[in-house]
């Protein structure tokens, strides 16, 4: 299974790289996405030992964009924070709408941490931060890779903060444009979609 996961990352990067990935923009409920990652999650913590908080807005705005996608941001961002977090650690996801209306998702955890030198390498693919280290966390150094690319292909932006030995919040932002003015059966319903600003 690790080993197909590497696979398909390294033909996306590829895909990315030569301007052939296709995203397939669509209006979707946020909140059923995100359930849907959270099922798969459940088994991460369970069996690492950790507790994930989660802290999502009672009424989300629908998003248009790429719902797999969207997905996949979620879980490799989820992923990493599980990786680097030692049995009894917190992760936290936060999915709200920020003061630019723009939708912000975010992963926080207590984790390793990231020195500051190397945060801005930690979106080129296959870089691994412990590389010099005594390796102990398994993956392909993809997975902030695929995360900073499909967010651009988004329009949004990915934000990164550290303190080593302390923890990391990853942040993505979709911009203002890609979100409804209503949760999505209410756009549904009336329609149209409504978006923020567009």
């Amino acid at each position: 299974h690790h080993l197909l996961q590497v696979i398909n990352d390294i033909l996306d990067v590829s895909r990315i790289e030569a301007g052939r990935f296709e995203i397939s923009e669509q209006a979707f409920d946020i909140l059923s996405v995100t359930e849907a990652c959270l099922r798969i999650v459940d088994g991460w913590k369970d069996r690492q030992g950790k507790t994930l908080d989660i802290k999502i807005d009672d009424a989300l705005p629908g998003l248009f964009a790429d719902p797999r996608v969207f997905k996949q941001i979620l879980l490799n961002l989820l992923s990493n924070a599980m990786k680097f977090t030692k049995a009894g650690g917190r992760v936290t996801l936060s999915i709200r709408v920020g003061a630019e209306r723009g939708l912000r998702l975010s992963v926080a955890d207590n984790g390793i941490g990231i020195p500051a030198h190397e945060i801005e390498n930690l979106t080129r693919p296959f870089h691994q931060v412990d590389g010099s280290l005594e390796r102990t966390h398994e993956g392909s150094g993809l997975g902030l890779a695929l995360v900073a690319a499909f967010v651009d292909l988004h329009q949004g932006r990915l934000d990164i903060s550290s303190v080593f030995g302390a923890g990391t919040t990853v942040t993505v932002i979709y911009p203002s444009a890609r979100v409804l003015d209503a949760p999505i059966d209410e756009a549904l319903d009336e329609g149209k979609l409504v978006f923020f600003s567009r």
